[in-house]
């Protein structure tokens, strides 16, 4: 909500958004424990967008201090980005007993500033990024935790790398294990449990766990802690009319994100269903996109999709093109001392060094074009649709020059316009350039098929400033040669 507010106000709007929580964030800051996502952070983030002047009313539940149908009359138009903020049921019995919490309204009541007790052995159930987030908050509030998991850990949606943070901060994960009932003990709970074993593949591709006949057994535990997945509460909006899905998610077009109600649009995990923070981030700008358009009688086309040219998937990019580049590891993450990231919500990535970062840094390969966001070529091709598929036919696919120090070569994006044949012989006096071949396999090169690093070029750059289609383009970070010869 707040990133959508944040785009319409740059593009001159009024703007006021209802927040239901004392301060805003929604599952960036009720969802995201601080060690992860300082609180700090978050304040310079939202403080910054109020700036601009998004009026921002907060503990204001829209349902219960007002209708959506009188937000829809009283203002030109309305986003609903509402998340995924209520709990998926484990569907077992004793889940309403005392003691048994959902992973989203403990790590709400945390990040609220609260301390619910759970006590000092809790059980978390589920296998996403929520029940990890869920776990390592609880060791960090002193409590001896086990995850139990109906899968193995090859199933595991959860990132394999808070996976493995959480097992070195002393969670346990018990796999091909689930809860079949809960029961109240006199120390607190106790969980029924029974081992699974993997059948045939489901709806999502991943093996169906079933339960092993025999095979139960009880875990007593001062608190149970359900993580196992979310859903759009939309008691609050069912007035507008917005049609629904059939997992509760409000139906809107994928590319404009305006409802079946004209003047009315969403985003975030109330549209897409639970997801990544960043993926509802970017769908609240193209959002805001479609929004202006509305606002300014434009009709709602949704924002353009950027021509793109690439070399295609990784896995099928010939390994002639990486010859030549070191294969250097991954620089990891610095963290904070183990013991005092078990007692703390101190974020624990402590950032790089000067030099890891540059050490990081000089592992990418270049393959982006530096002049993607100002090329023309793009923004030609993309305000006209250009698909380089459309017809059938050859495509060019000419061998690129990197062996320059300071410039480099695409051949592909040339489209033999001579401008830095040109540059070079009357403005620097080479013959560095020239055309070779003819027809649709005309390319631009150096002579006699020579790399450039082997001719007199001195990397003066007057090619590139010519260049319409970042054919030529300084290396990321090189200076200009210029006076200092002949780059042998």
């Amino acid at each position: 909500g707040m990133t959508a507010a944040y785009f319409l106000r740059l593009q001159g709007h009024s703007v006021t958004v209802f927040e239901a929580h004392a301060k805003s964030g929604g599952m960036l800051r009720y969802g995201i424990p601080y060690y992860r996502l300082t609180d700090q952070t978050l304040k310079d983030e939202f403080d910054a967008i109020e700036k601009l002047g998004v009026e921002v009313k907060y503990n204001t539940v829209i349902g219960r201090d007002m209708t959506a149908k009188h937000l829809e009359a009283d203002y030109d138009a309305l986003v609903i980005a509402i998340g995924a903020q209520g709990a998926s049921s484990m569907r077992v019995e004793g889940e309403d007993l005392p003691g048994v919490y959902s992973g989203i309204d403990y790590l709400g009541q945390i990040g609220d500033g609260g301390d619910p007790d759970i006590g000092n052995k809790v059980i978390v159930v589920g296998g996403g990024n929520t029940a990890i987030d869920v776990a390592r908050t609880a060791v960090r509030k002193g409590a001896d935790v086990t995850v139990l998991y109906r899968r193995t850990r090859a199933e595991m949606p959860a990132s394999s790398f808070e996976i493995d943070e959480a097992l070195h901060e002393g969670v346990k994960i018990d796999f091909l294990a689930a809860p079949v009932k809960v029961e109240q003990s006199a120390n607190g709970v106790v969980v029924r449990t029974i081992r699974m074993e993997l059948g045939e593949p489901d709806a999502s591709g991943r093996r169906r766990p079933m339960p092993v006949e025999g095979s139960e057994f009880a875990i007593e535990a001062s608190a149970v802690i359900s993580a196992i997945g979310q859903k759009v509460v939309t008691d609050g909006i069912i007035d507008t009319g917005v049609g629904l899905t059939r997992w509760g998610t409000i139906v809107a077009d994928p590319h404009t994100f305006m409802t079946d109600r004209p003047g009315i649009f969403t985003c975030g995990d109330c549209q897409t269903g639970a997801d990544i923070a960043v993926r509802a981030v970017g769908n609240a700008r193209k959002a805001a996109y479609s929004v202006n358009q509305f606002l300014n009688g434009d009709e709602v086309t949704g924002e353009p999709e950027l021509f793109n040219s690439t070399m295609g998937a990784l896995e099928d990019i010939s390994e002639e093109v990486f010859k030549g580049y070191e294969k250097k590891p991954k620089v990891e993450m610095p963290l904070i001392d183990d013991k005092e990231r078990v007692t703390t919500f101190v974020e624990i990535e402590t950032g790089f060094s000067r030099d890891k970062a540059k050490e990081e840094a000089e592992r990418c390969l270049e393959c982006g074009c530096e002049a993607a966001n100002e090329c023309k070529l793009r923004i030609y091709s993309t305000e006209y649709g250009a698909d380089q598929s459309y017809f059938a036919g050859d495509i060019r696919d000419f061998q690129n020059d990197h062996t320059h120090a300071t410039i480099k070569m695409e051949v592909n994006k040339c489209i033999n316009c001579g401008a830095c044949v040109r540059a070079c012989a009357e403005i620097k006096g080479f013959n560095v350039l020239a055309y070779v071949g003819r027809g649709f396999g005309t390319r631009m090169v150096s002579p006699f098929g020579r790399s450039l690093v082997d001719t007199i070029c001195d990397g003066c750059g007057e090619c590139v400033t010519v260049c319409p289609t970042a054919g030529i383009m300084y290396k990321k970070g090189a200076e200009k040669a210029i006076g200092k010869g002949a780059n042998k």
